[in-house]
């Protein structure tokens, strides 16, 4: 039994000897064998990490399935290329991250690339072409985490506003510190653009005014205390900017935008947060008065409802002096049913923003398609309104043309006209009001909107008063003709906000502001008007106003023929 016992032992100590060597091999090379990334953290103690060191786990990952592939395992290489996605990837978060903070366009080119790494083992395309799969999908992913943690901190590389501050732990700040936020993004655009990554430069050229402008309350503020005029002004400049970068203007001209948007960030945050003043980020208060409160929330409706009440009410003081009581009921309709329609869009926009912030370029884009609507619609109005002016003059007439007009649906777009004017500031109000309800002086706010309703409804009653006073025919032409000049404001509108929402990113010469357009301001008059020192909203609406003007004589010659028929057939029932 004690012999046993001994060559029980001695059998032992040869096994643990031989295994020795082969136990520090694996020690030595363990770091590169890890099938997950738990497994990876567990095996090297880490805890603080970021994503060039997700980047060098992974390639540990590849460079192992690369040196089994070479060695003749296919099966286990396989193995390990599938956990390059599945082990490190995805469960890093690395996918997430990428999604969310770069672009959904580029999780898909780096999944592909880890499927054709996968492949490229599987089916055994040779050691070459498993190396350079493997290298790609590696400079890949180097890409992205210099860009998730770029070298010297984490607010560079911070896509939202949201992420900057929980990133740096800020819970008080004034306008001066956001601006100087945006200016970091700027930066990082500038820089990403410099180092030949044009895709992710513009990725954060957008994030400039998505991830911040917006969401910080930037523009609001602007809109409320400065001027609306100031606010398409700063939007323009951070559209040139954005064009700047993605159609590849050169370095010179990629700074001097971004230098520019930084300057005129700064200027409108002094003005914001002067001296002492701040917001608090838990409460959202700040320390804007109740004066000011009042003032922006007046001026805010008073602006955007301005240019609905003019359409609706022109259209219903025509209907009214046209004798067609009837059709004043389809216009309200399409008002009311448009506000309820603004409430559900704002709703919408605001869960989009939640999912994903640089969705709210979705906002700019409704806007300016429902503006574009408005033209089309609009110009159909404002012809069928001149086209009935003359003919008004005769009462017998006239009743004849609106009652088939009604039957042909005539009542049925002046309807949708008034829906479109309303739906397309109704959403920009609500949303705007949304946050300033939270901000302190929510009595004030409230008081804004009463008076600025109060002064819109006088404007409607006024319109409707006097289009029932004046004759027939300057009532007709005034009408079709505020219809026309609302077709050419909203025409420079929708093409602005189509341009804010990235669409016409594509096209440099829009924003393009010659030597005969730079005596055009922004005002808030202009800037209601839609009127812009760009040749993408100027020549579109010269085109379209020469186009009216054209119509108008048309039909006004084409009037004065069936009055002097008419005068005629009078003439010789007389005599």
């Amino acid at each position: 039994m004690k012999h046993i016992r001994l060559f029980l032992c001695i059998v032992i100590i040869l096994v643990v000897g031989l295994m020795t060597p082969f136990a520090a091999l694996a020690d030595n090379d363990g770091d590169t064998c890890y099938m997950t990334w738990e497994e990876y953290v567990a095996a090297n103690g880490v805890t603080d990490w970021d994503w060039n060191d997700a980047a060098d786990a992974i390639d540990t990952v590849i460079d192992h399935a690369v040196e089994l592939y070479a060695a003749g395992d296919v099966e286990t290489a396989y193995e390990y290329a599938k956990a390059t996605y599945w082990g490190y990837y995805e469960t890093t978060g690395f996918e997430r991250n990428v999604m969310t903070y770069i672009s959904g366009s580029r999780v898909s080119s780096v999944e592909l690339q880890f499927t054709t790494f996968r492949k490229a083992v599987k089916n055994d395309l040779g050691v070459d072409t498993v190396q350079e799969e493997g290298a790609k999908l590696s400079a890949m992913l180097h890409e992205d985490a210099l860009i998730l943690s770029p070298e010297g901190g984490s607010d560079a590389c911070c896509m939202t506003w949201e992420e900057y501050v929980a990133a740096n732990g800020i819970t008080n700040w004034n306008w001066n510190d956001a601006a100087n936020a945006i200016d970091t993004v700027i930066d990082h655009a500038v820089e990403l653009y410099a180092a030949g990554d044009k895709d992710q430069a513009y990725e954060y050229a957008k994030a400039t005014y998505w991830g911040y402008y917006e969401t910080t309350g930037f523009e609001r503020n602007v809109m409320t205390y400065i001027s609306g005029s100031r606010v398409s002004s700063v939007e323009l400049q951070f559209t040139t900017f954005r064009k700047a970068v993605k159609n590849d203007l050169g370095l010179d001209a990629v700074q001097e935008e971004g230098a520019k948007l930084s300057a005129m960030l700064h200027e409108d945050a002094l003005i914001l947060s002067p001296e002492g003043s701040e917001i608090d980020v838990s409460s959202g208060t700040s320390s804007g008065g109740a004066t000011a409160t009042f003032l922006g929330s007046f001026f805010i409706i008073l602006r955007e409802g301005l240019e609905a009440i003019l359409v609706v009410g022109g259209i219903i003081m025509y209907l009214l002096k046209s004798g067609n009581k009837r059709g004043v009921i389809p216009v309200y309709i399409g008002s009311v049913f448009a506000i309820l329609c603004s409430f559900a869009m704002a709703f919408f926009i605001s869960w989009l923003k939640n999912r994903n912030p640089e969705a709210t370029m979705s906002q700019e884009i409704i806007e300016g398609v429902a503006a574009l609507l408005a033209v089309v619609v609009l110009f159909y109005v404002s012809n069928w309104m001149v086209s009935k002016a003359e003919a008004a003059a005769w009462e017998g007439y006239i009743r004849g043309k609106v009652e088939s007009s009604a039957a042909r649906g005539s009542m049925f777009a002046l309807g949708f006209t008034a829906w479109l004017a309303v739906f397309r500031e109704g959403a920009e109000v609500i949303l705007f009001y949304q946050p300033m309800l939270n901000e302190g002086h929510r009595d004030m706010v409230w008081m804004g909107f009463i008076v600025g309703c109060v002064v819109l409804a006088v404007i409607f009653l006024v319109m409707r008063t006097l289009g029932v006073r004046l004759p027939l025919k300057p009532v007709f032409m005034v009408t079709s003709i505020l219809m026309a000049i609302m077709c050419v404001c909203f025409l420079g509108a929708g093409i602005k906000e189509l341009m804010e929402g990235g669409v016409l990113d594509g096209a440099p010469f829009m924003l393009a502001s010659p030597p005969w357009l730079s005596w055009i301001p922004y005002t808030n008059a202009l800037d209601v008007l839609g009127i812009y020192p760009l040749v993408g909203t100027i020549v579109p609406q010269l085109i379209l106003l020469a186009f009216l003007i054209f119509t108008l004589v048309f039909h006004v010659r084409k009037n004065k023929r069936i009055r002097l028929q008419l005068q005629a057939q009078t003439d010789r029932v007389r005599t």
